[in-house]
């Protein structure tokens, strides 16, 4: 990915300016750490095809806000939404055990 944004790859002020060196050793912390380092399996998923944790929650999260039409809903709205979303999920999911136990 740095090879691809040229202001991932070194800063994008001059060497001269003061704000080069505090940026380049940012991009190699980056670099080091975050792309190439122990945690690049974390968050960099560029050509992975598996599911991500963060798109069930995002899914969940906008079915919510479509549902309450607000962001904060009386807390006892928010209860009966939240059995009635899991009592839905858990009918889908052994309907899908069944096929599987049927076939």
């Amino acid at each position: 990915m740095f090879h691809l944004i040229n202001a991932l790859r070194t800063p994008p002020v001059e060497e001269e300016h003061p704000a080069y060196e505090p940026c380049n050793k940012f991009l190699g912390y980056l670099r080091n750490t975050w792309m190439q380092g122990p945690y690049e399996d974390m968050w960099c998923k560029y050509q992975v095809f598996e599911y991500r944790t963060t798109n069930a929650a995002e899914n969940y999260h906008g079915k919510m806000r479509k549902i309450f039409g607000r962001l904060h809903p009386p807390l006892v709205n928010l209860i009966i939404t939240m059995r009635s979303l899991t009592a839905q999920a858990k009918a889908r999911l052994y309907r899908m055990e069944m096929v599987c136990c049927l076939t």
